[in-house]
């Protein structure tokens, strides 16, 4: 029974790291040529944060930290900025998960949007610090807004598709044990 779920486990941390190549590919393709207007939602944090709400024992922050910090240098983003700030809020709803409390899926959407409004003035406010150049601040407005908009259809996939659900509390409790 154990070794099941530790093959499950692996089975979706292997299947995140799939995710993650493929929109790393998607985005190196030269695909369009002119100066973007409208910046695509951020899928992978999407995706991330919809699974550290439901079980954060599924996507480790080590996970997150490395498939993130190799997105930085990939695509050419000041390494481990945005790596740093995905792990910190993951952490963050991790922690809100574990606690055991029923959260409404309204809830949810607030608490994973205030995290990613977050992240991103995160960046851009160590980006400003550190003198770095910046995308244009309707980029980062317009890449929000689609985040929030399509975090509903992300939350689907991983409950329909993927079958992760919310913690019972017996899994609270087994998890509990395990990290005391």
């Amino acid at each position: 029974m154990n070794e099941t779920n530790d093959l499950r486990l692996w089975v979706f941390r292997f299947g995140f790291v799939i995710i993650a190549a493929a929109i790393v590919v998607v985005n190196l393709l030269p695909l369009n040529f002119t100066p973007r207007t409208i910046a695509p939602p951020d899928v992978l944090v999407a995706l991330a944060l919809a699974i550290s709400t439901r079980r954060p024992d599924y996507l480790p922050l080590w996970l997150i930290a490395l498939v993130f910090f190799i997105i930085d240098l990939l695509l050419f983003l000041p390494p481990g900025l945005k790596s740093s700030c995905v792990v910190i809020a993951a952490g963050i709803l991790g922690q809100l998960a574990t606690k055991g409390d029923e959260v409404t899926p309204s809830l949810e959407w607030i608490e994973v949007a205030m995290a990613y409004v977050g992240i991103i003035l995160a960046i851009r406010l160590v980006s400003t610090l550190a003198l770095l150049p910046q995308v244009p601040l309707s980029l980062h407005l317009t890449q929000v807004v689609g985040t929030l908009i399509f975090y509903p259809v992300i939350v689907v996939f991983v409950v329909r598709i993927l079958g992760i659900r919310r913690l019972s509390i017996t899994e609270l409790d087994a998890l509990m044990r395990g990290r005391g």
